[in-house]
C-alpha cells in the first residue's frame, strides 16, 4: 500500500490531526498499561510531568529535519528519561522514567510528525510496544526496558525481520503492522 495512504489511515485510526494531538497521544500510549507513578500520586503531579515530558519532545524533534542516527537517537532517548527522572524522581516508580517508556513516547510523536507531514525525514525507529515485539519472537515487556543496549539489540532484530519482508525501513513495515493490527 502506499505510503501517503498507510499516514493517513494512521492518523484517522488515532484521531491525531495537529501537533499538540500528536504529543498527547503519544504520552498516553507511553503511559498506559505501564507502572509510571508511585502510588498516590495526584493529578497536578502528573500534570507537571507531562507538561515537561510535551516540552522535551518538542525541543528534541527539532533535530530530526534531517538524518539522526542510531547513536544520537538512543541519546536522545535516554536524555529524556534522565532528565525527567532527575526532575520527578520522587513521584516515579523506582524514581526513573524507563528508557522503554521514554522510547515509546519519542518514537511514537516522531512517528506522528512524520505522518502528519510535519516532518518529512521518516524517524530512525519506530515505537516499540508488545505488538512489534511479539512479531519476532520477542516475549519481553517495553514498559520494564531500561538498557540502551537491550534496545539496540531489539531494533536490530526488527529491521532485520523488516528488510526479510521486503520493507524499505522498520517504520514502513511498523506502519502497515500496526494499521492491519487495529
Amino acid at each position: 500500500m502506499e505510503d501517503h495512504l498507510l499516514k493517513q489511515i494512521f492518523l484517522q485510526k488515532t484521531g491525531v490531526n495537529n501537533e499538540e494531538n500528536a504529543s498527547g497521544n503519544s504520552l498516553r500510549a507511553a503511559l498506559r498499561r505501564n507502572h509510571t507513578y508511585i502510588p498516590g500520586i495526584g493529578f497536578y503531579e502528573r500534570a507537571a510531568l507531562r507538561s515537561r515530558w510535551s516540552e522535551l519532545l518538542r525541543e528534541i524533534s527539532r533535530q530530526y529535519s534531517y538524518h539522526v542516527d542510531d547513536a544520537l537517537h538512543v541519546r536522545n532517548i535516554a536524555h529524556i528519561s534522565d532528565v525527567l527522572s532527575n526532575e520527578f524522581a520522587s513521584i516515579l516508580y523506582g524514581e526513573r522514567l524507563r528508557i522503554g517508556t521514554s522510547q515509546k513516547a519519542l518514537n511514537l510523536y516522531l512517528k506522528f510528525l512524520w505522518c502528519l507531514e510535519l516532518n518529512t525525514t521518516p524517524p530512525p525507529h519506530c515505537p516499540i510496544d508488545r505488538l512489534v515485539l511479539w512479531q519476532v519472537g520477542i516475549v519481553d515487556a517495553w514498559t520494564k526496558l531500561d538498557s540502551r543496549e537491550t534496545y539496540m539489540q531489539w531494533i536490530d532484530t526488527l529491521r532485520n525481520f523488516a528488510l526479510a519482508k521486503g520493507y524499505v525501513t522498520l517504520l514502513d513495515y511498523e506502519l502497515e503492522l500496526w494499521n492491519n493490527a487495529f
